[in-house]
């Protein structure tokens, strides 16, 4: 049976689901910041607020939430133009493997991706089911190394 997922931009109608399945994704790969409903309400007003700076993605079928991706855009003076970074992409346990995050990356690299020249994202060594995931899907591990400063 094909699934028919769409892709729809953040309603707040979601918004208790969507905080929990951010709070999910965090429960699920522990190595990042810790996650509050505070951050998470933060986002969504930002980008609310600011499009053109990204957005949140809700997949849904038949009127069930099966997960979400948030697409922060930037410019990148290396690449000459416009970047997707893929902050977050987090499916519900029950629906992975059935090449849902697979589709939504193929939309994403022909929906989305006419204005942007790379789209990048991040991956926690401990999490080798998404590494290998999105090595499977056409991403190159990065030669430059990823540093931070938490303010």
């Amino acid at each position: 049976m094909r699934m028919e997922i769409k892709y729809l931009p953040y309603l707040e109608e979601y918004k208790s689901e969507f905080l929990s399945l951010v709070h999910n994704l965090y429960n699920e790969d522990p190595d990042g910041e810790i996650m509050t409903d505070e951050k998470i309400v933060s986002t969504i007003d930002f980008l609310s607020e600011n499009p053109k700076n990204g957005e949140i993605i809700l997949f849904q079928e038949m009127g069930i939430i099966l997960g979400y991706s948030i697409l922060i855009y930037y410019w990148s003076n290396e690449f000459g133009g416009q970047i997707i970074f893929v902050d977050e992409l987090y499916l519900k346990s029950d629906y992975r493997n059935k090449n849902i995050g697979t589709n939504y990356l193929h939309y994403l690299f022909s929906k989305k991706v006419d204005n942007f020249k790379a789209v990048f994202l991040e991956v926690f060594p401990s999490n080798k089911r998404a590494f290998d995931f999105y090595i499977k899907n056409g991403f190159v591990k990065s030669e430059s190394n990823y540093l931070k400063r938490v303010l």
